[in-house]
């Protein structure tokens, strides 16, 4: 007679798709179902990530209303921008509070009432204090999958202590929770990786050529991502300047789109940097786009240009399987995915002349860059599936078996 499969609420905070959203689906899309019953909680309401990413999962909301009516509400902002600041302060502690209240209970009631037995909170401890607290509260093991580099306050620390077990996606993740003290007995470095089914992608090389009406002679040198200040698109722009003296034939694609008011203004700057480096015919804008593994088949060469650590780099991941030459910042997860050379190369974070060197030897070296793509498809398909992540992952839940 088979057991009963283990219930596990997974919970999502991310308001958009994103590294975190993608991993997710990869994780519940290798998961034993004939072992685990999923059930992911979303934090916001998107449809792109329901529809797209968890399609075919049963899903449940957990949205603050109480929050969003009180945040959102007009007229009593405009009361509290006459009034100091200290009550201002005051206000929206009450409110964080209040939220927090809120999102407890209602996961609570969520655990009690699918019976779940382990919860598994997605992308970091920051964001998960709600979700850690109503597994503390339940009785219910939960296992915080930390996907970012953060420093801990004094709510974090606390919280830390109700976290059952830590997987981080990097070596890099790892060290940054050790340094925060968290010992690391409880932590496990899984890194993300890629389904049989991505590697099985059946790519669509002039998909973007097509698209955009570029010449068969042009080489195509892209950036996918978020756009935001620490991506680095703006060190990329600066060193497509360089090349393209040399190379005006090369255009430079961006994938990806803006998600906070910041981000737009970044985006200005960018706009700004390609009109001051007379770039507005070598350089295309394509806004956020789903079909990402046909966007690295089109590219010629794929530029990773954070200036700050990267926690781990599934874009590399997506590229390297598509068999294209990456050139990556050299800090944070990409060193423990690319050695410089073989599979890929690496440059100084904002380092914008490195960055020209790298990609104008690219230009200059088909041979290389068939090489490097050819080892960047082997060290992906030997090193990095997602049925050996969830296989690991399986391994800890088997721990807080009853």
């Amino acid at each position: 007679m088979s057991q009963p499969r283990k219930k596990i609420l997974f919970h999502e905070n991310a308001p958009w798709v994103g590294g975190s959203t993608v991993c997710l689906s990869k994780l519940l899309g290798c998961l034993s179902l004939d072992k685990y019953e999923p059930l992911v909680v979303l934090a916001y309401s998107d449809k792109d990530i329901e529809s797209w990413l968890f399609s075919g999962i049963k899903t449940k909301k957990v949205k603050n209303r109480f929050y969003n009516e009180i945040i959102g509400n007009s007229h009593l902002n405009r009361l509290l921008n006459r009034l100091n600041k200290k009550f201002d302060i005051v206000y929206r502690l009450l409110l964080i509070a209040t939220s927090a209240v809120f999102s407890v209970a209602a996961l609570c009631y969520i655990i009690k009432k699918n019976k779940i037995q382990i919860v598994h909170a997605n992308n970091g401890l920051g964001s998960n204090i709600s979700t850690i607290f109503a597994a503390s509260f339940c009785r219910v093991p939960c296992i915080c999958h930390v996907r970012i580099i953060e420093s801990f306050n004094l709510l974090q620390r606390i919280t830390r202590k109700k976290v059952s077990h830590f997987i981080a996606i990097s070596e890099v993740v790892q060290r940054n929770m050790v340094l925060n003290d968290i010992s690391p007995e409880v932590i496990s470095t899984i890194y993300d990786g890629l389904t049989d089914s991505d590697l099985a992608h059946e790519y669509l090389p002039e998909k973007l050529r097509r698209e955009y009406c570029i010449a068969d002679e042009a080489l195509l040198c892209g950036m996918v991502g978020m756009l935001t200040r620490w991506k680095g698109c703006d060190v990329f722009l600066t060193a497509l300047g360089s090349v393209i003296k040399d190379y005006p034939a090369m255009i430079a694609v961006v994938v990806g789109d803006t998600i906070t008011a910041e981000d737009l203004g970044y985006k200005n700057e960018l706009l700004q940097l390609v009109k001051e480096l007379g770039l507005e015919n070598n350089v295309i804008f394509t806004g956020f786009r789903s079909d990402t593994y046909d966007v690295f088949s089109s590219l010629d060469i794929v530029v990773h240009a954070s200036v700050t650590p990267e926690p781990f780099g599934m874009v590399l991941l997506e590229a390297m399987a598509a068999s294209r030459p990456v050139v990556a910042s050299k800090a944070g997860g990409p060193l423990e995915i690319i050695e410089d050379g073989v599979n890929g190369l690496l440059f100084e974070p904002g380092d914008s002349r490195q960055l020209a060197h790298c990609i104008s030897r690219l230009v200059q070296d088909r041979q290389l860059r068939m090489q490097l793509g050819v080892n960047a498809r082997k060290t992906v398909t030997h090193k990095h599936r997602m049925q050996l992540t969830v296989a690991n992952i399986e391994k800890i839940y088997a721990e807080f078996e009853d």
